[in-house]
């Protein structure tokens, strides 16, 4: 089954002269240091991502800090990486599961001292010969002419040397169909929704082991239940948005209870595309600061996925709402969705804007989406006592504010909310989802679809998303 998963590049792409598992991949026994046996710990791991071959490089830090790598994350060789004992070992468990085994032996150097190294030498014909790759580096260090044929002579592999990062992070791999655990739904994806949590999981902004499954939200239809599941059957169509991962993928397991009904009139892209950002816009609209007759808001990036929602939801409680955007269609996009007052914050700054329309620090509550870039200046228009909502970080995190800034602006509420706070349970979550999706099917809550790119093009889609290339929002179709 393919997933788009976030690790490391081809070696061929990262082109570094040798390749090494991160500490924290292979460490067994806890020393800083990877070692064989943690690697054969996870051959599991590593054939259920179709990994092809395993790379050794065993003698690099000094090398690759030679032609200018950054090495902070990289091993020594160290006695305790191995024994010959444990090299067989990792062999005959890789070979059993159709991984090959590479070793690439760099001689004068301090590990030539290894004693695998010393019987490798002494016979190149021993029976290890066929899992290692001699490979001499030439006069004053040069990498050899042949150091890409030596590993191509079994295949494409991924490098294990998993990491964060641009999109370019993330790679389309072929994985075994999951088969649902207890109390998990099985789902064939409908549609796959594309948020910037996404990017910081991507970034390791958010961190989380390696390699993973990107994706928090979509939509699909049932395909099995795993044990001890109730209420919902095969055939059914359902969403999730918080409290699952991996949706970036053709089938993905969802607990049950962290699923939420569809309406019938719903279909999977409109409801991917709508529960995320419609549950965020709406507990910022309802709970986070509750919204009335007679409010005034600010929306930054207001013909975003979020924006637009939020927006509506603002009007429907009867708010009036400032809107940023940044070019004359998302201005009309804007006004489409209700906003009262329409900012261009290229050719004019929003805090000017606000207070030439509605006088000095009008404004009961910003809802920041965006992060750094406008934070500050945020804090200028909010009324005595008025609350500044930070919850999200498109342009960057914000920095660190000082309780007496708030104090010297008027008094103000600050606060970083985040939806999994507000859909902590289950009765929560079907409570908000059924409010969002109710008003979708009702037709009193339009949702922009901005971009759909194919499952395998995520890279794209997240350089879409943050180059803010798009209005409304990105989706993933299988």
């Amino acid at each position: 089954m393919p997933r788009v998963a976030d690790h490391g590049q081809p070696w061929w792409q990262r082109g570094p002269i040798y390749q090494i598992y991160p500490r924290s991949f292979s460490d067994s026994d806890g020393d800083g240091v990877g070692d064989l046996r943690g690697i054969v710990a996870r051959l599991d791991h590593l054939s259920a991502l179709s990994v092809e071959a395993v790379w050794l490089s065993p003698c690099f830090r000094s090398p690759m800090a030679d032609f200018g790598y950054d090495v902070s994350d990289y091993l020594d060789i160290d006695p305790v990486f191995g024994t010959l004992e444990d090299l067989d070992l990792l062999v005959a468990e890789a070979h059993a599961r159709d991984i090959r085994v590479m070793l690439d032996w760099v001689p004068n150097h301090t590990s030539d001292q290894h004693p695998w190294f010393q019987e490798s030498r002494s016979s190149r014909e021993s029976p290890r010969r066929d899992w290692y790759v001699w490979r001499d580096l030439g006069p004053g260090g040069e990498p050899p002419n042949d150091w890409r044929s030596a590993f191509d002579a079994v295949g494409d592999a991924w490098t294990l040397d998993e990491r964060t990062g641009g999109p370019d992070v993330l790679a389309w791999q072929e994985l075994p169909d999951p088969e649902p655990g207890d109390g998990e739904l099985l789902v064939r994806l409908g549609a796959a929704g594309v948020n910037f949590i996404d990017t910081y999981h991507r970034e390791g902004r958010y961190p989380r082991e390696l390699p993973f499954v990107l994706g928090e939200e979509g939509a699909g239809t049932v395909e099995a239940l795993g044990p001890g599941v109730d209420g919902f059957s095969s055939g059914d169509t359902v969403a999730w948005a918080e409290g699952s991962s991996g949706s970036y993928a053709e089938l993905v397991r969802v607990p049950a209870a962290r699923a939420v009904p569809v309406p019938a009139s719903v279909q999977p892209p409109v409801a991917a595309a709508a529960l995320l950002q419609g549950m965020t816009a709406h507990y910022l609209s309802h709970d986070t600061y509750p919204l009335g007759s007679g409010s005034r808001c600010l929306i930054h990036a207001a013909a975003g996925g979020v924006g637009l929602l939020l927006v509506q939801l603002a009007k429907a409680a009867g708010a009036e709402v400032f809107a940023t955007v940044g070019s004359p269609d998302k201005a009309e996009l804007a006004r489409g969705a209700g906003a009262d007052h329409v900012i261009l914050y290229r050719d004019e700054d929003f805090v000017a804007a606000v207070e030439r329309i509605a006088g000095p620090r009008p404004l009961d509550v910003v809802y920041d989406g965006v992060g750094r870039a406008t934070f500050e200046r945020g804090l200028d228009v909010l009324r005595p006592r008025g609350m500044m909502v930070t919850f999200g970080n498109a342009s960057g995190s914000v920095d660190p504010v000082s309780p007496l800034t708030l104090m010297n602006q008027g008094s103000l509420f600050l606060t970083r909310p985040t939806l999994r706070h507000y859909v902590a349970t289950t009765a929560e979550l079907r409570k908000r989802a059924a409010a969002v999706l109710g008003a979708v099917a009702g037709g009193d809550l339009d949702v922009r679809i901005g971009a759909t790119l194919p499952l395998a093009e995520a890279a794209r889609a997240h350089e879409l998303l943050e180059g803010r290339g798009t209005t409304g929002k990105v989706l993933l179709l299988p």
